[in-house]
């Protein structure tokens, strides 16, 4: 199910909002308007457009099959649209406001040549390029403009999280075998960084000077300087186990 809790520092013990969506919910991302959010659910697979705009209430608007089991979504800029991966193919679907008649349609889909996809997903700020992890170690790269197969990828073990640089032209990626990759929107290597242990996710600060890698492995987070020419490991924090 999903859980809605009040960030607002006035309101932190205001009321929390439980939805729940029976087969449960694979993932879940907030919408621009903040007021709306998409949920995956796993049986019956569904994409689910829930409203969140009264406190302490979560209501579902839409709902739309989705045919398959999906794995992941990522919302393109703008929130008309979102991109959901499949073990065999990335979909761009319609998310308009619920009335519409066009929401949950398929805009356009892509294929890997290079093997199936294992979920994580995400996009360049501009939205013009969509990054996927790969099940043969790689980190393929398409461009969102136009479907098919991708325009690049690069080599990565077991690749898990990817992340856009504000800066618009490149991302982070972290995968298992504990390397930090950046790259830029075709898939080029600009640096890489061996932690050891193996990573699981990553996030970057909204201004973009910092990035944070966290090892699953190792039980810390790394701290990236991204402000300056070579991205470089600058702290490292543990966390518990």
């Amino acid at each position: 199910g999903v859980t809605a809790v009040p960030t607002t520092p006035s309101n932190l013990s205001g009321t929390v909002a439980q939805y729940s969506i029976p087969g449960g919910c694979l993932n879940m991302v907030i919408m621009p308007d903040g007021d709306h959010l998409l949920a995956l659910r796993s049986t019956a697979p569904e994409l689910q457009l829930l409203n969140v705009s009264v406190p302490g209430v979560t209501s579902l608007s839409k709902e739309v099959s989705l045919g398959a089991p999906p794995l992941d979504l990522a919302v393109v800029p703008g929130g008309n649209q979102v991109v959901v991966s499949f073990p065999n193919k990335l979909a761009l679907i319609s998310t308009p406001e619920a009335t519409s008649a066009e929401f949950g349609q398929i805009i356009r889909e892509w294929t890997y040549s290079g093997g199936p996809f294992l979920g994580p997903i995400s996009l360049s700020r501009d939205g013009s390029r969509i990054f996927a992890a790969a099940g043969n170690n790689r980190f393929a790269v398409f461009n969102a403009m136009v479907g098919g197969d991708a325009i690049g990828d690069l080599r990565s073990g077991s690749p898990r999280e990817r992340v856009a640089i504000p800066d618009g032209g490149s991302a982070l990626g972290v995968d298992l075998s504990g390397t930090i990759l950046e790259f830029d929107n075709q898939g080029v290597v600009r640096t890489v960084l061996a932690g050891g242990g193996g990573y699981t996710g990553v996030a970057v600060s909204p201004e973009g000077n910092f990035g944070y890698a966290a090892d699953f492995i190792l039980n810390h987070v790394d701290v990236l300087d991204l402000s300056v020419a070579t991205t470089a490991r600058i702290a490292t924090f543990d966390t518990g186990i």
